[in-house]
């Protein structure tokens, strides 16, 4: 049986812990393969934030099929990458690049997160559907991206009532803030 093989330096104390079992799906991965899940232990992002003001939909755009990536999570790979450059010297800034970008909703938290230390940010997808919702979730990181945003909510919100384009107004404007 072929299985996934886990690889840990010895710098790399954190646990792993998971479990190996039988795949059990009807399309794509043979039931005698093997799926090892483990679980990764923070050392950056300890804290569990509320992310809601980075919620697709909430502030970000968004739309179905173009699915969120964990903020949380995103920020512990970004300051993993992060400390082993400064490790090998290198602290300057970064340019972020994203091949399958999406909506570019990975892109975009990472850079409210993380706004310091990113220079620049690059993202392409192969679908131009994607690519014109990554350009309006990359336009939030400009000041005036963000207060059109800030507008199109308040808009939503007296058309509609929904109570989470009201709630959006207040992130939105917080965002603002970072981007200033």
């Amino acid at each position: 049986m072929p299985t996934i093989p886990l690889h840990r330096t010895r710098k790399e104390r954190a646990p792993v812990s998971g479990v190996v079992g039988r795949a059990q799906s009807s399309g794509g991965i043979s039931d005698r393969s093997q799926v090892c899940f483990i679980t990764m232990s923070y050392r950056f992002a300890k804290q569990q934030h509320d992310y809601s003001d980075l919620a697709s939909g909430r502030v970000l755009y968004s739309l179905p099929g173009y699915p969120a990536f964990p903020v949380r999570l995103a920020s512990e790979i970004f300051q993993r990458c992060m400390k082993r450059r400064a490790v090998a010297g290198h602290t300057h800034s970064v340019t972020l690049y994203d091949p399958c970008c999406g909506g570019a909703y990975h892109l975009s938290t990472l850079a409210y997160g993380h706004w310091r230390t990113i220079q620049a940010i690059i993202g392409s997808d192969i679908d131009p559907q994607a690519v014109q919702l990554a350009t309006r979730n990359l336009s939030l990181l400009t000041p005036d991206g963000l207060e059109k945003r800030i507008r199109e909510l308040m808009v939503s919100y007296r058309d509609y009532g929904k109570e989470s384009h009201q709630v959006s107004r207040t992130p939105g404007e917080q965002l603002n803030l970072k981007t200033g």
